[in-house]
């Protein structure tokens, strides 16, 4: 990845993800990857893009939460209280 510019367009975080051009801009529209817009430019550091990736990565990695886990977490929650009802008219 060192091989990246400093500065990327839309064409370029495009094939370095993999994605079209319109997932590139649609990532950035939703802000996933810090980008500033230049006129009707999108440029993005190299750094922020590589910030991105590691991200994603150590998401992807991350054991998902055990069934056990979480019923113990649902078990411990408070129930809602009940809402007296009115009266009728």
């Amino acid at each position: 990845m060192s091989d990246l510019p400093p500065l990327l367009r839309v064409a370029d975080l495009a094939r370095v993800l993999g994605l079209s051009l319109h997932g590139a801009r649609a990532i950035l529209r939703r802000r996933e990857v810090p980008a500033a817009k230049v006129g009707r430019a999108w440029i993005v550091r190299r750094e922020a893009l590589l910030a991105h990736l590691e991200k994603r990565e150590r998401a992807e990695r991350a054991p998902e939460p055990s069934a056990d886990r979480a019923t113990r977490l649902l078990a411990s929650l408070p129930l809602p209280r009940r809402r007296r009802s009115l009266p009728a008219l």
